[in-house]
């Protein structure tokens, strides 16, 4: 794990039960800890109070931290916007797009299901040589990752597109041959 974490302490929230779940699965972080432990504290963004906590082995303490990280950590998925999860989480899908097919140069109000979709996902119609960005995208996804998204598009060429629902940074999921636009 050589990525940077949070060093802001007032956005600490998390950080030590984070370096204790990932030091859990992370041999490579585990050999970094063991040789130089201050490097890892600051990459983690470990303020001083916890610090001073770790290293009087108060056990007691370090639990009410954890726990406190934890309910905070809950508290703040409860309604998750997706890109903020706080480990990985499965890629989106996409299911399917209604309707499936449309008359080319009219602008077409279409609905896209799936999951995991991210609020600010994009949509994009797509063959090897053409895509088409829908505008007006707008996304809801309830607590169990269920997406429904909905967009209007305009394909100015008769073809078969793949649909594409695209999260930042760059997580998209497709479904091949989605969608049909036919000469009028």
């Amino acid at each position: 794990m050589s990525a940077t974490h949070e060093t802001d302490s007032s956005q600490s929230s998390g950080t030590l039960l984070h370096l204790l779940a990932d030091i859990s699965r992370d041999p490579e972080l585990v050999e970094r800890f063991t040789t130089d432990p201050q490097a890892v504290f600051q990459e983690y963004g470990i303020p001083s109070d916890k610090l001073a906590l770790l290293r009087s082995r108060d056990t007691k303490g370090i639990l009410d931290v954890i726990t406190r990280e934890a309910t905070a950590l809950l508290e703040d998925v409860k309604e998750p916007p997706i890109q903020r999860n706080p480990w990985p989480i499965h890629g989106i899908q996409v299911k399917s797009c209604t309707p499936n097919s449309g008359p080319v140069k009219a602008t077409l109000e279409l609905t896209v299901k799936g999951s995991l979709f991210a609020k600010n996902a994009t949509l994009s119609f797509q063959t090897p040589t053409i895509t088409v960005q829908a505008t007006h995208v707008k996304v809801r996804t309830d607590r169990n990752g269920n997406s429904v998204l909905t967009a209007n598009a305009v394909f100015e060429q008769a073809s078969t597109y793949d649909v594409v629902v695209t999260n930042s940074p760059g997580n998209s999921g497709t479904l091949p041959s989605g969608f049909t636009a036919k000469a009028s």
